[in-house]
């Protein structure tokens, strides 16, 4: 049929980045030894559009599949961003100022539950940004922010890395298009010889 009138994949589209063309004459290169399963040109080439509107979900994962960036030898790729606030307060004092923004060390110590005193215990040094009120007062807001950011990557020792190549090798030779073109030989030929 497709000899007859090659208009037969009209209707048909595949997502972008796989080659239609490509798909196309390896459908027609894997089918040549069957029957079609509709007589019906007209009918054949409005199903054929149709079935690749239903998979066209299926080939599109495929493809991003395919294409996914990854080192074949690790099993284990983490990102981490943190930003942890470790102490923050506000002091105000109702003295007259005029002035500008200024910076200061500000030293916080801890308590027992049951002392009023301060004790040696624990002690961190952080900054204190203050911001001027004209004659009403001044406020400062102490903030101690710790970022940190990694990287964890590599083998976990589940699987070895003879292991992971192999598996990779397989991968490589699994091809888009000869899946394609089997199931469209499943879904219109008659598979008889």
């Amino acid at each position: 049929m497709y000899n007859f009138d090659n208009s037969l994949f009209d209707n048909l589209n595949f997502p972008a980045g796989i080659d239609r063309d490509l798909a196309i004459k390896r459908i027609l290169n894997k089918s040549e030894e069957f029957e079609v399963l509709y007589s019906d040109f007209d009918y054949l080439k409005d199903r054929i559009g149709i079935w690749g509107e239903i998979w066209e979900r299926t080939f599109s994962k495929w493809f991003e599949a395919l294409n996914i960036k990854y080192d074949p030898l690790n099993n284990y790729d983490r990102h981490e961003e943190f930003t942890d606030l470790k102490n923050t307060a506000t002091v105000s004092n109702s003295n007259t100022v005029t002035g500008s923004h200024s910076n200061s060390d500000v030293q916080n110590k801890v308590s027992a539950y049951d002392e009023a005193a301060y004790s040696d215990r624990e002690e961190e040094i952080g900054k204190a940004s203050s911001s001027q009120f004209g004659s009403g007062g001044s406020k400062a807001n102490i903030n101690d922010l710790s970022k940190h950011d990694a990287h964890l990557y590599g083998n976990i020792g589940v699987t070895t890395s003879q292991e992971m190549l192999k598996a990779e090798l397989e991968v490589a030779t699994w091809s888009m298009y000869e899946h394609i073109a089997d199931i469209f030989i499943d879904e219109f030929c008659i598979l008889v010889y």
